[in-house]
């Protein structure tokens, strides 16, 4: 097992043992997908957008890129 594999397994497990909440500030969308229940994207401090986890690509502009350039 990865060693991000790892944390991520026990991160998720205090929290669903402890029955907390967490403030996960990441750039890996894996993170995002293994452990976050709501998305919020901010730039400079402002709130750019807000989601559920499996909108996270589309709310950062991940392939926006790509779309441009076809």
């Amino acid at each position: 097992m990865r060693a991000a594999s790892m944390i991520r397994a026990l991160i998720r497990d205090q929290l669903t043992r402890r029955g907390r909440t967490a403030l996960c500030a990441t750039h890996d969308l894996s993170d995002v997908a293994e452990l976050c229940d709501r998305v919020i994207v901010l730039e400079a401090g402002i709130v750019q957008a807000e989601g559920k986890p499996s909108e996270a690509a589309r709310l950062v502009g991940v392939g926006a890129a790509s779309e441009a350039a076809s």
